[in-house]
């Protein structure tokens, strides 16, 4: 993908300058990894790299290559996917969906003679399941008679015994609910209509309206969580007629509702750990004022059932930790990496100034968040900070590179890499004849996450001016 193309495909020129690679991250792969939910363009290879061979299906003589790559770092640094494609290009920006195991769900699209439709890719490590260690990379069909990938709705996938479902829940016009599951095993979707159980003396739902559908364990369960309404647990191997959708509401306190003008993602994530019979729900909330400084974290946990009907144990949702800007201070042999001043008195005081969102809990380290932060709304810097919530310490620190607006995820796909050089690039993939490699200029980039959010007009109007690279490449 080429400066001119990318405007006119809705990609984001900061899509084409992926972040400096980490050279020493393949020496340590951490348990889980900060993935950023749009990969980048580019060619580098590493032992991570999957491709997707197939020809248009209207010229059958046009051979099309999709190329995956992972480059992992250790949190607060971000992890992302490289993709480039060789025989065509992409025509919007491809998706990371979901990621459970060793296995990923994407969401792109390539120009074909006639017409450019989005599809569903899953990327597999190989790894875990006594295959040859090297990872794949392919293509999921769609539901029958529609095109699923376009359509509003929460999709995850849950890996198992060595394959996978992929599941997405849709809210139709009438507000019942419709439940699409994909199995690895049969390679067929079935369509569902789930039965709703409430619990906790809840009446409706709501304004429910799932942001995101997270695997829970590896016995088929999917949480479709909406941050501000609510957790319905299903389980998506249950061969039954009608699917159990069971509701648990989230913690009561006082909230921050979204100012959904600027906001691509709520201040809240939630994060789930299983056991034999009970699973754990993590919660975190961050309440920051939009342009003025003070802003407070907490944290909340409760169990529930391992399985159907999932409910809550007697002491419901029991409050964690709560910190207070004013409260954080650099832990030892941190770096604040340009955040803060160096001398410790003046960091101190500068860290109850910033404005901080997008909370991300660690899916390794219990007491850990990550968040987004800058000085002022019109910065155009933003860094990821690593927080102790029980120690009320800053861990870690890290200026991004980011270029466009995006949303981050924990992922433990990083626990799941067979490689020698998870971010080293050090491998290159040969110039092939008729092939223009692309050069990505590595500066600060102008464009925020989430609050973050800057324009980039100017940039993309230079980017539009004359043609450049071949139309056969990404």
């Amino acid at each position: 993908m080429d400066p001119y193309h990318a405007p006119m495909a809705g990609i984001s020129l900061g899509s084409l300058a992926p972040p400096d690679v980490d050279v020493g991250a393949a020496a340590d792969l951490p348990q889980s990894c900060i993935l950023d939910s749009k990969p980048f363009f580019g060619e580098r290879i590493n032992d991570t790299t999957a491709t997707y061979s197939t020809t248009d299906p209207d010229d059958e003589q046009r051979p099309m290559v999709i190329q995956i790559t992972l480059f992992v770092a250790r949190p607060p640094r971000v992890s992302y996917v490289l993709a480039w494609a060789t025989g065509t290009r992409f025509t919007e920006e491809p998706l990371v969906l979901s990621s459970h195991g060793g296995f990923v769900l994407l969401s792109m699209a390539v120009r074909f003679k006639k017409w450019p439709f989005s599809e569903y890719y899953i990327y597999h490590t190989d790894r875990d399941h006594g295959g040859d260690g090297r990872p794949e990379l392919y293509q999921i069909q769609q539901p029958n008679s529609m095109r699923l990938v376009n359509e509003c709705c929460a999709v995850g996938l849950v890996s198992h015994g060595g394959g996978y479902h992929v599941a997405a829940l849709a809210i139709q016009e009438n507000g019942e609910f419709l439940l699409y599951i994909f199995s690895s095993e049969t390679r067929a979707w079935t369509i569902k209509k789930p039965v709703l159980s409430l619990a906790d003396g809840a009446t409706d739902l709501g304004d429910y309206m799932p942001d995101k559908a997270i695997a829970v364990g590896d016995g088929g369960v999917m949480a479709f969580v909406d941050l501000w309404n609510g957790i319905l647990f299903c389980n998506v191997l249950d061969s039954g007629e009608h699917a159990e959708l069971c509701y648990l509401r989230l913690p009561s306190a006082e909230l921050c509702r979204p100012d959904m003008n600027y906001r691509l993602q709520p201040p809240r994530d939630i994060a789930f750990d299983m056991s034999s019979d009970t699973i754990r729900i993590r919660f975190v909330e961050v309440v920051c004022p939009s342009f003025s400084p003070g802003w407070r974290a907490s944290t909340w946990t409760t169990t529930t059932t391992a399985t159907s009907p999932w409910r809550q144990q007697e002491k419901g949702w029991q409050q964690g930790f709560v910190l207070y800007d004013h409260e954080l201070l650099v832990a030892d042999g941190v770096s604040t990496d340009g955040l803060l001043p160096e001398v410790s008195e003046l960091a101190e005081t500068k860290l109850a100034n910033l404005l901080v969102d997008m909370p991300m809990l660690s899916l390794h380290e219990n007491n850990i968040i990550c968040l987004l932060a800058k000085h002022h709304m019109a910065d155009s810097e933003v860094w990821s900070i690593a927080v102790d919530m029980e120690m009320k310490k800053l861990k870690g620190v890290n200026l991004l590179q980011v270029g466009r607006c995006t949303t981050l995820f924990y992922s433990t796909i990083s626990s799941h890499l067979n490689m020698t050089a998870a971010a080293s690039g050090e491998k290159e993939c040969p110039k092939r004849p008729g092939t223009q490699l692309e050069s990505y200029p590595h500066k600060k980039q102008q464009q925020q996450l989430s609050m973050m959010s800057s324009a980039v007009g100017e940039q993309e109007q230079d980017a539009m001016g004359a043609p450049d690279g071949d139309e056969d490449n990404v």
